[in-house]
């Protein structure tokens, strides 16, 4: 009788301790799987972030760079007279990229045209405006959005007929932080233009 009370309490123990040690590797194995869930979860947050970030600063550059395409596709001039003006030199303030527009739609006069300029300012800000004469923008023009970089420049080849403006702006998702391709993606779009209204002869 004793005997066979010693085993069941043997047993019993045996049990419990089993019992106890797959309860502590259970919870580790949890503990273990939850951090594994918590770290993918906070991954793919923050890449969906990051790409709706991309996406932000993707649409804001390509509307900009949609904008001095068309302007410089519809550039008109000559030889002669180039409708094309950029200045590179000077303060940042007083660069500018200017396309002279045919609005009246008087190919043979071009004193009563309009010049449609660009200016990248200080304050990262692309400004468009509408001027009589090619000029740097003014601050209480368009603005267009932001970019950390904007080149514009025209090259014309008389002997092969040939001309071509060629556009890059890059952008930053905030421009008043250094660029991180995590949280600060950036994207930089080029493009090149040959202006139709361009005349060799």
């Amino acid at each position: 009788m004793i005997n066979k009370r010693n085993k069941e309490e043997s047993w019993g123990r045996e049990c419990w301790g089993m019992t106890l040690t797959e309860l502590l590797v259970s919870t580790a194995l949890i503990g273990i799987v939850m951090l594994g869930v918590v770290s993918v979860e906070y991954a793919s947050k923050r890449s969906q972030e990051n790409m709706s970030r991309k996406s932000i600063v993707t649409t804001r550059t390509s509307a900009m760079l949609l904008h001095i395409v068309k302007n410089a596709a519809l550039a008109v001039g000559d030889v002669i007279d180039v409708g094309i003006r950029i200045r590179t030199t000077g303060g940042i303030n007083s660069r500018y990229a200017c396309f002279r527009q045919d609005i009246p739609q008087t190919p043979g006069n071009y004193s009563d045209d309009t010049w449609v300029c660009y200016t990248r300012r200080t304050t990262n800000k692309v400004h468009t405006c509408n001027r009589t004469s090619p000029g740097a923008c003014t601050s209480f023009t368009t603005t267009l959005g932001t970019a950390t970089a904007l080149s514009v420049t025209y090259t014309a080849d008389r002997a092969t007929q040939t001309n071509r403006v060629d556009i890059s702006i890059t952008s930053l998702y905030d421009d008043s932080a250094p660029f991180d391709p995590d949280g600060n993606p950036r994207v930089i779009m080029t493009a090149q233009v040959n202006p139709t209204g361009q005349s060799f002869f």
